[in-house]
Order: C-alpha cells, then structure tokens, then sequence
C-alpha cells in the first residue's frame, strides 16, 4: 500500500493507492507517509473484507479511517472521544464527500454508558487521544461513554481498538466479538494500564476464544504476549520509539483456523 502527502496552505493531500483525501494540517501526516506500521497496513489488507463494515474505536485524526475506506470497507464508523481530533475528521467527512460512507461518534468506550471525563486539558488541546477517563478533579471534558455492546450493531469485518489504555475497561465485552465473525486490530498499553495482573487474567480468558496473532500475522503464544504486557522495560524491541506499546489481532478461534486462514 502506497501512502504519500503533499501538504498546502491550509489542507494536505493524503492518497493511499488509489484514494486521495483532503485533510487539515497536521504534525502526522509526514509521519503517516513514511513508512508507518506497515503491519497494521498488513492486516488491513489481508482481513478487511469490502462486502462489510469496519469499526475505528480511537480514531485520532483518522490514518485507519482512510486506509479502510481505500482497501473498500462498506461503511466505517469512527468512535474518537478528543473534541480537537473529532473536529480534524469532521472536516475530514466533509471535504471529501465522505457523509454517506462515515458514521462519526464524539464519545469514549468504556464499562459503563453515560458520561465520562477525558483529559487532562492541555492534551486535549494538543490533540491528543488522551481516551483515559481521568478524575473529574484533574480537569478535562466531558462526552459521551459507550460500552462495546453499544457499537456491535453492524456487520464488521475488522474492528481497530485503540484507547491508549482504556482497553482495561473492555477487555472482558470483547468475548462478544468472538461470536461475530469479526478480526480484531487491538493496540495495547500497558504503562497505561491501572491493574496489569486483572488485565492479564482478562487476556487469558479471551485467549480461550481467539487466536492472538504478532505483526508478522504469526500465531503468538500466550506466555509471550504475558510477558511483554508484564515487562518493565521501558523501550522494548517489540514496542515504539513512545514505550512499551503494541499491537496484536484478535482471530475469532470459531471462524479462523491457526494458520490465520477462515474456516470452510
């Protein structure tokens, strides 16, 4: 998949093989056309299915967004909770033409639906996903919280889930997934993570359900992707330049077999 940018005055021009999206300005988008995580690239390609749908949980200012629509996704919806990352895809929706192919959603996901406070401020306002829900003492803003239930209502072939953390509170909704036919792009945190030994039972339960699979679509042992959640190394070799943060799809064990190939 060929990604380039050519930026103007007030916009950029992404386009991604065939497609070409006017976007704002923004810090990333060199970034995104320099070789960014061809393995989320890789499993893009290789498991989104044009006939369905696709689900962007943590949207931020919309790369994966734009790569589902080009590989041909039906409809995708974009769950980003951060105002400023929302308004960037917003402009994104309507400079492109994008209103009857784009379901938008200003709001976080987490264990409860109601409200909830995300921040701090100065990350927001850095355009930050900042998807934690933080104390309303620390200061933040206040949207709208969705559970995963919530957004379970359309026929997906890929979900991407990544909530800089929060995954801890969804970890254990995820088994619905399981029955949905659905793969999962699932970014992982865990300096963000409040309780690592609770998240780590969480993963082994959904573990009995999915085939976890590494960058490469290679089947992960369980003790591995354990020790590299437990470990407290502060820049491993499997994680970003940021930290200990990585990524691992999620194969439903019904639909898929170890190989990574769906069942007959």
């Amino acid at each position: 998949m060929k990604i380039t940018q050519s930026q103007q005055s007030n916009n950029t021009m992404i386009s991604i093989d065939n497609s070409t999206f006017t976007v704002p300005n923004h810090w990333f988008w060199p970034q995104f056309a320099g070789g960014w995580e061809p393995q989320t690239l890789n499993f893009f390609k290789k498991y989104l299915d044009p006939n369905r749908d696709y689900l962007d949980l943590g949207g931020w200012v919309g790369p994966t967004a734009m790569i589902a629509t080009e590989c041909g996704a039906k409809h995708v919806t974009v769950v980003e909770p951060n105002p400023a990352n929302f308004y960037n895809l917003l402009l994104t929706q309507f400079n492109n033409n994008l209103l009857n192919r784009w379901t938008l959603e200003n709001a976080c996901v987490s264990s409860d639906l109601g409200r909830a406070i995300i921040g701090p401020i100065e990350r927001i306002g850095r355009k930050s996903s900042a998807t934690n829900i933080r104390n309303p003492d620390q200061g933040g803003v206040e949207i709208i919280s969705l559970r995963l239930s919530d957004l379970l209502d359309r026929d997906y072939s890929l979900i991407k889930i990544d909530i800089e953390g929060a995954e801890s509170f969804i970890i254990k909704d995820m088994l619905q997934i399981a029955e949905l036919d659905t793969v999962v792009w699932f970014s992982i945190h865990p300096p963000f993570l409040s309780n690592i030994p609770e998240f780590v039972k969480d993963i082994k339960n959904i573990t009995d359900e999915f085939w976890v699979v590494d960058d490469e679509n290679q089947v992960m042992e369980l003790d591995t992707l354990i020790s590299r959640i437990e470990s407290d190394e502060e820049k491993p070799s499997w994680g970003t330049k940021y930290g200990n943060f990585f990524e691992v799809g999620l194969l439903p064990k019904k639909f898929f077999d170890q190989n990574g190939d769906r069942k007959e």
